[in-house]
């Protein structure tokens, strides 16, 4: 009274199984080993960054223009942003900064615009003081994005960290 086998074709063949078992081991450890490492590197960068600081001198200007900044560590703390207008309908939104706030040490804030064309920053102009001028950024469609830098310059010819401030216009049309 032996038991019926099952036909071969039914039946898994256990160094097929082994093999495969084994592949799907091998592929995990590799790739949990590879994301520990990666995780280390990431952290070591950012307690790099954190405490060795760059601090870089601005460039003196020969002319009326607003001299161009370099980094250095971050002067505020506010998270700058930006008022929505519509001056005209059917003509777009228009984003206009708000002051991000005054600190000892201030000259002025630099604003650019992302250009995804040509993978460059537009400057959008210069704030030195809560009246933006003619900072603006115009015609954007309903919840239309752009990226905007903002950099605080220092009298004493240093700058802060860039801000990247992700700008939206709002969701109905203007």
């Amino acid at each position: 009274d032996k038991p019926e086998r099952e036909p071969k074709a039914h039946r898994l063949r256990r160094p097929g199984l082994l093999t495969i078992v084994a592949i799907v081991a091998v592929a995990a450890t590799v790739g949990a080993v590879l994301g520990a490492s990666r995780w280390q590197e990431d952290k070591a960068a950012t307690q790099a960054t954190a405490t060795d600081p760059t601090v870089t001198t601005v460039a003196q200007a020969t002319t009326t223009s607003a001299p161009r900044t370099t980094t250095t560590t971050a002067a505020t703390e506010e998270e700058p942003t930006f008022r929505a207008s519509c001056p005209s309908t059917g003509g777009g939104w228009t984003m206009v900064p708000v002051w991000p706030g005054t600190f000892s040490g201030l000259a002025y804030y630099d604003y650019a615009v992302q250009n995804f064309v040509a993978n460059t920053w537009d400057t959008l102009g210069y704030m030195a003081t809560p009246d933006p001028g003619a900072i603006r950024i115009t015609g954007l469609g309903p919840q239309e994005k752009r990226i905007v830098r903002i950099i605080a310059a220092l009298s004493n010819g240093t700058a802060s960290d860039p801000r990247f401030v992700l700008v939206t216009a709002p969701a109905e049309a203007c």
